[in-house]
């Protein structure tokens, strides 16, 4: 396609990462993403996942971890790239390298966000780190950071596996006032739906 002169697009580069990702190409993959900056389009939530994925496949946590510094070369230095690998560490359960990303990134001012602070709480909870995610918990209400209802039942949906730990953790933040009352009232319509089916 590039031979022939053809330009591509930001599907054909998604496809060309996502290849390179499942044959474990991963500098190939990462190299297409800057390719793919390069041409002007935005690199979405599926994308970084993919690096995160091959890269902790290879045991190579710390080429992630550089990643927000090679594209701050290229330009794109904003909380979308540390909040996709940061939930995609989160969902790996590498909450480590989460909170390291987490670090790197309050290191250069930028600030996280509800997104950002419920997945690192979550994973926390998850692993059974109750005072970790507590603290992180914390931490969102002093900064008066919410959980909307679009973040809930992303959440809910991504997680749906752990309904039981889910819940628990959902009771938790209700306690914290970190949901509001709308929010509320969609977790009980919910278990009313799931109580009546």
């Amino acid at each position: 396609m590039v031979e022939a002169g053809l330009k591509l697009d930001q599907f054909t580069f998604k496809a060309l990462i996502h290849g390179f990702y499942k044959v474990h190409e991963m500098d190939s993959a990462k190299e297409y993403l800057f390719n793919m900056l390069d041409a002007g389009f935005s690199p979405s939530y599926s994308t970084y996942s993919w690096l995160v994925d091959g890269y902790c496949k290879q045991g190579n946590e710390e080429l992630v971890m550089k990643l927000p510094d090679e594209l701050l070369e290229k330009g794109l230095r904003n909380v979308s790239v540390y909040r996709a690998l940061i939930r995609r560490f989160c969902k790996l359960e590498r909450v480590d390298c989460a909170q390291r990303m987490f670090t790197l990134m309050q290191g250069k001012g930028i600030a996280g966000d509800s997104v950002i602070y419920t997945s690192l709480a979550y994973a926390y909870w998850k692993m059974g780190k109750v005072n970790a995610a507590s603290d992180v918990l914390n931490e969102m209400y002093k900064r008066r950071l919410m959980i909307t209802l679009k973040i809930y039942r992303c959440f809910s949906a991504s997680y749906a596996g752990d309904n039981s730990i889910l819940g628990f953790f959902w009771n938790h933040v209700v306690e914290r006032g970190l949901m509001s009352k709308s929010i509320l009232k969609d977790i009980e319509q919910g278990k009313l739906q799931s109580n009546i089916n």
